[in-house]
């Protein structure tokens, strides 16, 4: 098979929606089956070997800022469509110019489409208060992207909350739920011995509800030895300052350490008593499932979707502070076996349930599905 995605953005700050492109086409790719990324926006990272990669620059306007939009966009996919020749479209996205103008091109062309929105729906349930926001996120979905995204040919969920909410928006699809996953590596890495350390890693921006995660730190019972690092870049500046102004009192016991890659974000990893994962709303939230990859366990709220987390060595808290502050101090009484054998149980629901291998089945079953059906 041959598939382009599109995203608005395949960079490493973009966050979880890039990780699962990427990781996505990547999986793919080894399987043989051949994939092409199409994105706007500046500075993307590099696609996976072999995998073909265009991207343009959004415009300095209006409509490029807040909408990744480019004029050169519908020109580039076009080009890219008669030299990739591809057999299915999949779309990455909700909000953004890519997905409004490939959808259209698609089903034009008759190109078979997916569209995968990321959670990007969820926007209302984490808001305290209806906001101008609001009104215009609405007027835009129910009007313009609704019914030019409903051209593709299937809609895909992450989780189960996600799937409820996208067959009341698109009530006349057939909606097929498929989660994120991690490529696992065939050699078993140990968890390091733990540090009085409780980290969240990922973009800053109001949805992690990292205000609670602080306050249930700074309220909570844990020892001041403990200590509580924000990792990953800044989604929104205004939301980023009111975080530090609030976690002042807390002096060095809490630091915003900017993003991590690579080995210096493994190391991190491997060494946390457990990363927390507090956001009000996630589909899965592709950190929960690399901590589990190298056997450390997670704190993490019900509104990711993973329901059986409790079940497997992690934890699951309410958003609110006092319901994390209890799931710090639960997980920082845990001894290092505890720990070991915690983090080991979650490898083992990943390895059943959210390895790349067993999701790529999913996704290729899928794609061969909408293919028969033409």
């Amino acid at each position: 098979m041959r598939i382009i995605h599109i995203s608005e953005k395949h960079t490493a700050a973009a966050g979880g929606t890039t990780k699962a492109v990427h990781g996505l086409a990547s999986a793919l790719q080894m399987r043989g089956h051949k994939n092409s990324i199409v994105a706007s926006g500046a500075e993307p990272m590099a696609a996976p070997e072999g995998v073909r990669l265009l991207s343009t620059k959004a415009e300095p306007s209006f409509m490029g800022r807040f909408w990744h939009y480019s004029p050169v966009f519908p020109r580039l996919l076009k080009e890219e469509i008669e030299a990739f020749k591809p057999d299915i479209i999949h779309l990455h996205g909700f909000w953004m110019g890519p997905q409004f103008v490939a959808a259209k091109i698609a089903a034009d062309l008759g190109i078979p489409s997916i569209l995968s929105v990321h959670g990007s729906l969820f926007y209302r349930r984490w808001q305290k208060a209806f906001r101008l926001s609001h009104l215009k996120k609405g007027l835009y979905a129910h009007w313009l992207a609704r019914p030019r995204l409903s051209r593709v040919s299937l809609v895909h969920a992450i989780t189960l909350q996600e799937q409820e909410l996208l067959d009341g928006f698109f009530p006349h699809h057939v909606i097929t739920c498929i989660p994120n996953s991690i490529e696992l590596n065939e050699t078993l890495v140990d968890p390091l011995p733990a540090e009085k350390h409780f980290a969240f890693i990922g973009r800053i921006s109001p949805e992690k509800n990292l205000e609670n995660l602080i306050a249930a730190f700074m309220q909570s019972s844990l020892a001041s030895d403990w200590r509580l690092s924000i990792v990953g870049p800044v989604g929104d500046d205004t939301y980023h300052a009111g975080l530090c102004e609030q976690a002042k009192p807390a002096g060095d016991r809490i630091t915003f350490t900017g993003p991590l890659y690579g080995a210096d974000k493994d190391r991190l990893i491997r060494t946390l008593q457990a990363a927390v994962v507090p956001s009000y709303t996630e589909v899965i939230s592709l950190v929960n499932l690399e901590c589990a990859a190298v056997q450390v366990p997670t704190i993490t709220t019900r509104e990711t979707g993973l329901t059986e987390w409790q079940d497997h060595g992690g934890l699951l808290a309410g958003c609110d502070a006092a319901s994390l502050a209890e799931a710090l101090e639960r997980a920082a009484c845990w001894g290092e076996d505890e720990r070991r054998n915690r983090g080991a149980s979650l490898r083992q629901l990943v390895e059943k349930k959210y390895s790349s291998a067993v999701v790529t089945d999913k996704w290729e079953q899928t794609y061969q599905t909408l293919l028969s059906e033409r």
